[in-house]
């Protein structure tokens, strides 16, 4: 993983403000070709690099203020590479889940949003009461989060069986 950056502040910077990514003219779309690119293809499924600088652009997005701007095309492309490699895991796992006939039920998804909404208590001064008030706080739409959230808990679930059939061997 990266290291924290550090808000540009003036404190920080010794009096200066230092521009940061929200300073800079957002970066220019792909050209459709380029955009078009396949940039991963694993277990049958495919990534471009559209779908990539997309992503990336939107996660960059929410911390922009804390990216030094001479820092951004680093960020961006390690989180474009973060994001290849969460694909990649992703879908390994999912196609194994699917091998295996691992699938979660609207209960099993239920009980792993009061987690995760548990795990803000005390965190923050304001934690999300609700799923929906915690995908209001990133960058994508409630039924990519949600559809997101699904396959992390199919993940999880292929996960734990893993490990009960290793503990049992």
């Amino acid at each position: 993983a990266g290291e924290a950056v550090a808000p540009a502040t003036a404190e920080a910077t010794g009096g200066e403000t230092q521009k940061t990514l929200a300073d800079l003219p957002p970066p220019a779309a792909l050209p459709p070709e380029e955009a078009a690119q396949v940039a991963v293809s694993v277990g049958g499924k495919t990534l471009t690099r559209g779908e990539i600088a997309a992503d990336a652009n939107a996660i960059l997005s929410m911390n922009a203020k804390m990216i030094p701007a001479e820092q951004a095309e680093e960020a961006r492309k390690a989180v474009s590479r973060r994001l290849a490699g969460q694909f990649v895991e992703k879908t390994i796992l999912l196609n194994h889940a699917a091998e295996l006939g691992i699938e979660i039920t609207d209960e099993d998804v239920a009980k792993a949003k009061e987690e995760l909404l548990k795990g803000f208590e005390g965190m923050e001064e304001n934690p999300p009461k609700t799923f929906e008030e915690f995908a209001e706080k990133l960058p994508f739409p409630l039924e990519r989060v949600e559809a997101d959230f699904r396959d992390e808990v199919i993940a999880r679930k292929l996960i734990g069986k893993l490990r009960e059939d290793a503990e049992a061997a």
